[in-house]
């Protein structure tokens, strides 16, 4: 079985929201259960993007069609995935996927990500994806957002027109028992989510002279917490 007969495969199983190149008529599946995905306008050379370039990587959805080893793109602005199948480009809605993970070859680091629908929030629920930069007991999780602030200056970008700035910023939050704990970019005010392990944590970054605002010190806080909580 070609390549292609599986990939079509995998497509009839996910019905995401597909933008195709106008002209186009949309991702046919050669199967029994032939299936159109629709056509729509593909919105895509955005600006801002969780990695810049194509990755090869894997996509999994919430309906158990997965799409293997193709070229990804995350467009941050529209929370939309992009994917090259056959030279083409197609954008398919977040709201369909439930995890993905792709290889970046010039980091050579494999990154893995899940939909944001999979935690608990104590107030207002993101969408799109966290990156999981620690898996354990204790999640150490990043997400890149996308805000606009008002101001003087003429900003117009991907149809968005007035006065203002876009740009992104960088968050990590913990994850525990399927909840989202947004962390502080100052010490003190983190301590509490380490329970009866705090006065050891609190120890234990001071003396190694770590921070909660650089990835790699957070990665050596929430691996020893997870040592320590075992």
């Amino acid at each position: 079985m070609s390549w292609l007969v599986i990939l079509s495969a995998a497509l009839l199983y996910i019905p995401l929201y597909s933008q195709v190149p106008i002209g186009g008529s949309g991702i046919k599946t050669n199967t029994r259960f032939y299936k159109v995905i629709p056509r729509a306008p593909l919105q895509t050379d955005g600006v801002f993007y969780i990695e810049d370039d194509f990755y090869m990587g894997n996509i999994y959805s919430y309906n158990h069609g997965d799409m293997d080893d193709l070229p990804l793109k995350y467009d941050l602005f529209r929370n939309q995935m992009e994917v090259i199948i056959k030279e083409q480009k197609f954008a398919l809605n977040h709201n369909y996927i439930k995890n993905f993970d792709w290889f970046n070859n010039h980091k050579l680091i494999e990154s893995h990500y899940v939909n944001c629908k999979e935690y608990e929030f104590p107030v207002n629920r993101l969408t799109g994806f966290f990156e999981v930069v620690v898996d354990g007991p204790t999640q150490l999780l990043f997400k890149k957002h996308v805000q606009y602030y008002r101001g003087t200056d003429s900003h117009s970008i991907m149809g968005l027109h007035g006065q203002g700035t876009i740009t992104t910023i960088d968050l990590f939050y913990l994850g525990k028992n399927g909840k989202v704990i947004p962390l502080s970019r100052r010490r003190r005010p983190n301590y509490v989510h380490f329970g009866q392990y705090a006065d050891q944590m609190k120890v234990f970054i001071k003396s190694h002279g770590l921070n909660f605002h650089h990835r790699e010190d957070l990665v050596k806080i929430v691996s020893h917490y997870n040592k320590l909580s075992q």
